[in-house]
């Protein structure tokens, strides 16, 4: 049996969600509310406003600034709650990710979304047939990068770090792989274009780095056993700055995406590689 797929909107106006700092950020609403509350008040979460019209073991999103931050599975729902509260959903499970934008959302379920630019207070109903292509985004884990105690940034670079060295220990156990692919683009960066040989002469020949359109940083951890079998079109090659940008959010970035926002950049510079405005 399939099960319903609902999205419930959070609003950064709730009292919980802001401080005299202004909203608080995504990943500090994953923290603070569902990790460090919401499982210590026994998974209920007290609504102020109206219900959720939504079957038991129905899943349930939760969407916070245009992102999927969160889901569980809707237990039960009790119309008396406690205080100001109208009522209380009750869970079987609560579990947080690396948020999920809405234009990822989109091209999971695009009839439901289509009229959409971004997220709105709607409750959606969703079709459980997306659930298959949503389920392995749910599993990765949210970014050490965005913690509270890390406003130096140390601990962004080695997230960011520790996603392209997961393709890079890929790439080296299938080196065959990695040199047709590069081969095939002559060495060069699909993003902007960049050569390294002809930036460095004979020290950048036959160097590149490789790209797997399915990033591997976003694959469930596999053990020594198991094996990812991966075609050549499923690979590109990038410069090591491209790569670096490709990644820089979770979910990766699409080649297309970054292609736009190099394009977009170096069109205002004057050219790809025309001195960069300084601050």
């Amino acid at each position: 049996m399939e099960h319903p797929i609902r999205v419930l909107p959070m609003s950064a106006k709730d009292d919980e969600f802001h401080d005299d700092q202004g909203e608080y950020s995504p990943e500090k609403v994953q923290q603070e509310f569902f990790v460090d509350s919401l499982s210590k008040k026994g998974a209920k979460y007290y609504y102020w406003h109206s219900g959720l019209n939504a079957p038991r073991d129905s899943i349930v999103l939760f969407q916070y600034q245009n992102q999927i931050i969160a889901k569980a599975n809707l237990d039960r729902t009790e119309r008396s709650g406690t205080g100001d509260s109208n009522g209380v959903f009750c869970f079987s499970s609560v579990q947080v990710f690396a948020p999920i934008s809405f234009d990822r959302m989109k091209r999971i379920w695009p009839k439901v979304l289509a009229n959409l630019t971004h997220f709105t207070n709607a409750k959606l109903k969703l079709s459980a047939a997306g659930y298959q292509r949503f389920e392995p985004l749910s599993r990765v884990k949210p970014s050490a990068s965005h913690r509270e105690d890390s406003p130096d940034g140390q601990q962004a670079e080695f997230a960011e770090n520790k996603q392209i060295m997961r393709e890079r220990s890929f790439f080296a156990r299938n080196p065959e792989l990695a040199r047709r692919a590069k081969a095939r683009d002559s060495y060069t960066c699909q993003i902007c274009s960049f050569k390294f040989r002809d930036a460095y002469g004979k020290l950048g020949e036959s160097y590149a780095e490789c790209h797997h359109l399915n990033p591997l940083s976003e694959h469930v951890m596999l053990s020594s056993d198991d094996s990812i079998i991966t075609r050549i079109d499923r690979v590109v090659t990038l410069c090591a700055n491209c790569h670096r940008m490709v990644h820089r959010e979770r979910p990766a970035l699409t080649i297309e995406r970054v292609k736009k926002d190099f394009a977009r950049a170096a069109k205002k510079r004057g050219g790809p590689y025309a001195p960069f405005p300084r601050d």
